[in-house]
């Protein structure tokens, strides 16, 4: 199912529309390089009663993957938000030179419309099924084995079920040691496809990953991996496991990122971290819905086939976010 957003535009001169057309250009070039989730941004001209293209009279077409990722990027994309503050300023004073309208399909029979309008843009439709353009599953661990034998024996059967039943990508903060890098070395083995996100002074010997990204903070690294991904498992780990566990919750309950979240507890190993949150509530720092957006389970089978029935509920608070975190 391919889900579309279209906006129609009606320009008053050519000043106004080369500057349009400059700024979609740009949209749709950062799009397809930063918005994984995103299919195309594709430029169309609206057609007469003559069935000919109207002077300054355009369509937009948007199509995305799934709900999610229209939701994603569409509602807080900076690179659209930067296209409507350029036709923004053709409105400044009252010249009113600039008018859109927007119209949202949440199902795949607006296709059989949009295959009727004349592109203006040659653009190819990427098949949905393309793993660099799905959301993918975003794994935490740590960087050592442990103490246990299980903790590596699960992560690698994550790693393996990831490319043959999820059949997504696996996204990672980069690394090839410990827990982590036994789930990606088993994804890779099973031809399966990782992203790897990885701050530049931090950068390893050795590197994993069909797609690597350089970032110059980790900020920007867990900002790309939130991007890729609209589920999260937490694997046994350090203290940078529980900093990204621990962001990914807080940002779930303000509502900026919404993926599932799953822990492996293998062995026990989250129950202490399971007591603390317990603590936080008992203290009256934290509700006890907190529980409701995690899946917790012991076997890699047992955590993907319950995340993948799991509908995580809606954030407690009520803040509307305009930027992706």
């Amino acid at each position: 199912m391919v889900f579309v957003v279209l906006f129609t535009l009606t320009l008053t001169n050519e000043e106004d529309e080369r500057a349009f057309l400059e700024a979609f250009r740009k949209l749709s070039e950062k799009v397809r390089l930063h918005e994984p989730g995103a299919l195309t941004y594709e430029l169309h001209h609206e057609l007469d009663e003559q069935k000919q293209p109207k002077p300054f009279h355009y369509i937009v077409v948007e199509r995305y993957v799934d709900d999610y990722s229209l939701e994603e990027v569409h509602n807080k994309n900076p690179y659209l938000a930067e296209l409507v503050a350029v036709l923004g300023k053709m409105n400044e004073g009252g010249a009113n030179r600039a008018t859109f309208t927007l119209h949202q399909y949440e199902n795949s029979t607006a296709e059989r419309s949009l295959q009727q309008l004349p592109a203006l843009t040659l653009e190819s439709v990427p098949p949905v099924n393309n793993p660099l353009l799905e959301k993918g599953v975003l794994v935490l661990g740590g960087g050592r084995v442990g103490v246990h034998a299980d903790y590596v024996e699960e992560a690698t059967r994550l790693g393996e079920l990831i490319a043959t039943q999820e059949k997504r990508p696996l996204v990672y903060g980069a690394g090839t040691g410990g827990v982590m890098g036994a789930a990606v070395k088993a994804c890779i083995a099973k031809n399966g496809t990782v992203i790897s996100v990885i701050p530049t002074d931090l950068h390893p010997p050795e590197e994993l990953g069909a797609v690597v990204y350089h970032t110059d903070t980790m900020s920007e690294k867990k900002s790309i991996m939130f991007a890729h991904s609209d589920t999260m498992v937490g694997l046994p780990g350090g203290v940078g496991t529980f900093d990204e566990l621990i962001e990914v919750i807080a940002l779930f309950q303000s509502g900026c990122y919404r993926p599932k979240i799953g822990l492996l507890n293998v062995h026990g190993f989250f129950d202490a971290f399971l007591n603390f949150l317990k603590c936080l509530i008992r203290d009256g720092f934290l509700d006890e819905s907190v529980f409701s957006i995690m899946v917790i389970k012991d076997t890699a089978e047992e955590l993907l086939t319950a995340l993948k029935e799991f509908v995580p509920p809606p954030p407690s608070n009520k803040l509307v976010w305009t930027h992706k975190p």
